[in-house]
């Protein structure tokens, strides 16, 4: 999985010249702790710096556990992390999910160095998943478009380099690697 990740990541970042470090937002999950790893390795070979960046939402009563577990991880790793707690909107008309992926955008935008490309933790079930949340909203051709491994949000670049693989892949590599994940 190490190689494909690397040529899918070497490829992204071809793309995005402006890119001068890495920061992989962690929430601690299988899909974002295996990406942990894989860019760690990455990061080491290429010599470019790398972060990770772990969001506090406070909607479970393990959001503690895992800001723990992420900052754990990272020291084992020698990798700095960003944190911070979020407060959510009070908007009436969005729901919990959609007031927690924007204030956990927005924090990570801010926390994030300039010049690091965000990599999120997406995968091939999550693109499928995406798929048909937007088909039973009603989403026209545009909008039921897959989302890309490349893309900008608020002029910061971020990267899915996982979207070649499913869900299945990533735990089958985590328990070959060892690699550490709660269960969010």
């Amino acid at each position: 999985m190490q190689t494909p990740f690397d040529n899918t990541l070497d490829e992204l970042i071809k793309a995005a010249p402006s890119c001068n470090g890495l920061a992989v937002a962690l929430s601690g999950g299988v899909d974002s702790m295996v990406l942990l790893q894989l860019v760690h390795n990455y990061a080491n070979r290429a010599k470019l710096p790398l972060c990770a960046v772990h969001i506090h939402h406070g909607l479970s009563a393990n959001a503690d556990a895992w800001l723990t577990f992420a900052q754990q991880q990272c020291t084992r790793q020698n990798i700095t992390l960003f944190s911070r707690k979020v407060t959510l909107s009070s908007a009436k008309r969005k729901g919990v999910e959609a007031k927690a992926r924007e204030a956990r955008y927005r924090a990570i935008d801010e926390l994030t160095p300039k010049g690091h490309a965000i990599l999120l933790g997406q995968h091939q079930d999550d693109q499928v998943e995406t798929f048909f949340l937007r088909l039973k909203r009603g989403a026209g051709v545009k909008g039921l478009g897959a989302m890309k491994a490349l893309s900008v949000w608020h002029q910061r670049v971020l990267f899915r380099p996982l979207l070649t693989f499913s869900r299945a892949q990533l735990e089958l590599w985590a328990n070959d690697h060892g690699v550490e994940h709660i269960h969010d």
